[in-house]
């Protein structure tokens, strides 16, 4: 039984650490072929990837807050009571 787990476990270790592995030298290839470049976002200073026509430095999570994060940008772009009239 516990040889079993420990397959299956070798087995899921095996295919995460490929998966990792080609992700890798995908993003690579594509930096080394010149699609894409890795900038530091002027918002918030996440490192990202974007396209090398792209004139915006900005991350995903800048450029889509509502959809990153809806509930820390709700509360962020709520209307305080200070500014109700």
């Amino acid at each position: 039984m516990i040889g079993a787990v420990l397959e299956v476990l070798a087995f899921a270790a095996t295919v995460l650490l490929f998966v990792i592995v080609s992700t890798a030298a995908w993003v690579g290839a594509l930096v080394l072929v010149g699609a894409v470049r890795f900038v530091r976002c002027e918002n918030c200073n996440h490192l990202t990837m974007v396209h090398v026509r792209s004139i915006a430095n900005t991350c995903m999570w800048c450029r889509h807050e509502y959809v990153m994060h809806p509930l820390h940008s709700i509360h962020e772009h709520a209307p305080h009571a200070s500014h109700r009239g």
